[in-house]
């Protein structure tokens, strides 16, 4: 990954951390939903941090303790995150389209 993509991937963890905190906090205490929210909380920030390989095998390990919607939000994030790293963040170029001048048939064949 390209230092440039690098840094827009670590913005955009921040952006899903930020979101992901105000919608466990919305949800009632307890709730399957906060619970999911924190786990993408979790695995967003273990990414930004640079977790190393041995520590996320660890955090799985863990995993088995918490909750099946904390499990769900943390490996689905994981998910996401591993494809985002692994994808091209490259945006094609726009083709240049020569607007029509003055006095040039149209391709109707008008005179413009």
């Amino acid at each position: 990954m390209t230092q440039g993509s690098s840094a827009m991937l670590s913005a955009a963890l921040r952006q899903l951390i930020d979101e992901a905190r105000e919608r466990a906090a919305a949800a009632g205490n307890g709730s399957p939903e906060r619970d999911f929210y924190a786990g993408v909380v979790k695995a967003a920030e273990a990414h930004l941090h640079g977790a190393s390989l041995a520590e996320s095998e660890s955090d799985n390990g863990r995993l088995d303790l918490e909750s099946a919607a904390f499990r769900e939000g943390y490996l689905e994030t994981t998910t996401m995150i591993s494809a985002a790293a692994s994808a091209p963040l490259r945006l094609p170029l726009p083709a240049f389209h020569r607007p029509p001048t003055i006095g040039t048939p149209s391709a109707d064949g008008d005179q413009r």
